[in-house]
């Protein structure tokens, strides 16, 4: 046989092969569930209110706002907006779908620099209270650093933050909180 022709027959040997194995269907195995990365649970937040905001500056009407509280930045804060320290004052957390809250990360006043942070009020005690009926008390240390509390919040739609007790100002009675994170997975 001449090389011509083996040369001929192994290009149709491999076009029909090629041919066959593109249209065979390939067999997919099962993937494990995998755990929703931070920023996808993050995107599960559907809305932060509050019960008050504090509106000090006309050109900056959300500066204080509740989404301030899970912007990432200890910059930023949510001020409540109410006559005296702030007790019974709240921000709620919305998701769009069930979530596990096993903790908290909290960055308490507002946390910019030092000086605004003894100004202002900070949160002593903080409620929390979970739309299946669960709830805890947080007592949170006097400083604007980063504080984890641990929680048992198993399939819920919103958790709720209600001031309870604060650490006075030393020039105003607006309490502050900088960050409130979630430590959260998406419910099965």
């Amino acid at each position: 046989m001449n090389r011509a022709l083996v040369l001929l027959i192994a290009v149709f040997i491999a076009f029909f092969l090629l041919l066959y194995l593109g249209c065979k269907k390939e067999e997919v195995e099962p993937t494990e569930e995998v755990e929703p990365t931070e920023a996808e649970v993050q995107a599960r937040i559907e809305k932060i209110e509050a019960s008050s905001v504090l509106m000090e500056h006309p050109k900056e009407p959300d500066r204080f706002a509740p989404e301030k509280v899970n912007d990432g930045l200890a910059s930023t804060c949510w001020a409540e907006g109410a006559k005296g320290w702030g007790q019974g004052e709240w921000v709620k957390f919305t998701f769009n779908v069930p979530v596990d809250i096993t903790g908290v990360d909290i960055i308490n006043g507002f946390a910019i620099d030092e000086e605004r942070y003894y100004d202002n009020a900070a949160v002593k005690m903080l409620a929390v209270e979970f739309s299946n009926g669960g709830k805890a008390n947080l007592e949170l240390n006097d400083q604007e650093t980063t504080q984890f509390h641990p929680l048992d919040g198993k399939g819920v739609s919103w958790v709720k933050f209600t001031i309870d007790q604060v650490f006075r100002g030393e020039k105003w009675e607006d309490t502050c909180i900088s960050e409130i994170r979630p430590d959260f997975s998406a419910s099965a």
